[in-house]
């Protein structure tokens, strides 16, 4: 029997329905292959303590840590440290935490130590030294100096001396020597346990005037810079203290 050939009609459908479902699967194989090659994208939401910067990214911020035996501020800013000092805590974006420490102030009383009393006319403190009265008058008073009481100062406490070779007419002690011994400058005053009346004056060379007790002519000496010193006593064993009777103390 003679084979029928097919018309072209017939063949076109034949062709096409062979082809319709080879395109098909082409369509589903690059499909998948798409799927499989991108990632798949999901949306990752915003967390509560983070915030979205321009272009998309997510900026988490760390919570602070806080240092051993210390404490964090609000919002992670402060924080004390042990040890003495204030430090303040910053964070970073690889989280480690900077601490700036500033010092505590340790407070320390200041204060001025009180100066040594002055004494009014005596230049550096050297009141008995410098002849307090050199206008006069002297005040002759009994008191205590060197250790020793009943004895002769001035209106200041500065020990009173006499001179033995001193005669009522007559000085010992002229020029040089009253550098050392400056006189006691007259008129006097009799203060607590004095008589008036045993007060007197002498003139000496140089014209000023001089106080006597009981006739002895009274004077300071150079190396009492203080009241209550007798440096000056028993000098030479011709300076001495004067007692309240007008009598040189020696011993």
């Amino acid at each position: 029997m003679p084979v029928r050939k097919p018309r072209d009609g017939t063949r076109s459908r034949i062709v096409l329905a062979l082809i319709v479902p080879a395109i098909a699967v082409a369509a589903i194989l690059a499909a998948a292959g798409i799927a499989t090659g991108a990632p798949a994208r999901t949306a990752s939401a915003i967390p509560s303590d983070g915030v979205r910067p321009p272009g998309g990214q997510i900026t988490e911020i760390e919570p602070p840590i806080a240092p051993p035996g210390g404490t964090t501020g609000p919002g992670g800013g402060g924080a004390t440290a042990t040890g003495g000092a204030t430090g303040t805590r910053t964070g970073s974006p690889t989280g480690s935490p900077t601490r700036t420490p500033t010092a505590t102030p340790t407070g320390s009383p200041t204060g001025t130590s009180p100066a040594a009393p002055g004494v009014p006319g005596a230049p550096g403190g050297a009141l008995c030294a410098s002849n307090p009265s050199p206008s006069g008058p002297t005040t002759v008073t009994v008191g205590q100096a060197g250790g020793k009481s009943n004895v002769l100062v001035d209106q200041n406490g500065c020990a009173l001396y006499l001179n033995i070779r001193d005669t009522n007419t007559t000085s010992t002690c002229d020029g040089t020597c009253e550098t050392s011994w400056p006189p006691a400058v007259g008129p006097g005053q009799a203060g607590s346990g004095v008589n008036a009346q045993n007060l007197g004056t002498f003139t000496r060379q140089s014209g000023t005037t001089q106080v006597t007790y009981f006739g002895h002519q009274l004077y300071h000496n150079i190396g009492d810079t203080a009241p209550g010193q007798a440096n000056g006593q028993g000098v030479n064993q011709i300076w001495w203290l004067v007692s309240q009777n007008g009598q040189p103390v020696q011993n």
